[in-house]
């Protein structure tokens, strides 16, 4: 099924893919934020400090990711998808906004 880089870009979460074009048109970092919240395996104060913002900024971020992307960010399987979209995007050299 990946045999082909082209296969590859087909599989990213189609949700994460609306949030980096929504940071695009908005001036937003909101794919930067989800791809920080990920990596710090959904650590709230290590992601915001990571990004050098308050805690409570990332709850809202992350309130908001949730409402743009329509996905439920506590699903397991949905975070797996993400991390694994990321690294599509990161093969591909797509930067994100």
């Amino acid at each position: 099924m990946c045999s082909s880089a082209g296969n590859l870009k087909e599989n990213c979460h189609p949700s994460l893919l609306k949030l980096v074009e929504y940071d695009r048109q908005n001036n937003t970092n909101y794919a930067r934020s989800l791809y920080t919240y990920i990596i710090s395996s959904k650590n709230m104060t290590e992601s915001a400090s990571t990004l050098n913002i308050h805690r409570n900024t990332m709850f809202y971020r992350i309130e908001k990711i949730e409402a743009i992307m329509n996905v439920d960010l506590n699903n397991s399987n949905i975070l797996l998808h993400l991390h694994l979209s990321f690294k599509i995007l990161d093969f591909f050299e797509i930067s994100l906004p």
